[in-house]
């Protein structure tokens, strides 16, 4: 019959580290936000595949999307602000 294995009983012993209780207003938020986006990354390829037709193709509208976005958040501020007065 085997005896129970006591090496760990012969270790140091570490402290008991506790995280933090506190939830502030914008953690909540960003949990909520989170969790909202989070959720919805899963049913929107569904829906993109039945409207596009192919995997490949939504993956493609996907990466052309993306660079839109950074190309007009890459836009320099000066011309968006001499837009604006345009208008």
């Amino acid at each position: 019959m085997k005896t129970p294995d006591n090496s760990r009983s012969h270790k140091t012993e570490r402290p008991v580290v506790e995280l933090k209780r506190d939830l502030g207003l914008w953690s909540a938020v960003a949990i909520v936000v989170g969790t909202v986006i989070g959720s919805g990354i899963f049913l929107v390829p569904r829906t993109m595949i039945q409207r596009v037709g192919t995997p490949e193709l939504v993956f493609v509208v996907w990466v052309v999307g993306g660079l839109l976005s950074q190309g007009r958040a890459r836009e320099k501020p000066a011309a968006k602000s001499k837009e604006a007065t345009r208008e």
